[in-house]
């Protein structure tokens, strides 16, 4: 699966790859690096994020668009 890094959040995401309808999760360390173990990572709450500021929220919601619509073009090239 691809990941997405974002700065904005200060983390990584990526489709869970069990089920690819699911936005992952992790933190970016200090020197920038994450944990690659999906299995580790964290299910984003959209509905938690609805008291986040705008920018955190449309940050997830591009990450989830941008991935999916990969993953989308990932399964037509099959």
């Amino acid at each position: 699966m691809p990941f997405y890094y974002s700065s904005t959040n200060g983390c990584v995401y990526s489709l869970d790859p069990k089920d690819p309808n699911i936005l992952l999760y992790t933190p970016l360390s200090t020197k920038n690096t994450f944990n690659g173990n999906t299995d580790a990572w964290i299910e984003v709450d959209f509905m938690l994020m609805m008291d986040e500021e705008a920018k955190h929220q449309e940050e997830s919601d591009y990450a989830l668009g941008l991935l999916s619509s990969y993953y989308e073009k990932f399964k037509e090239d099959q």
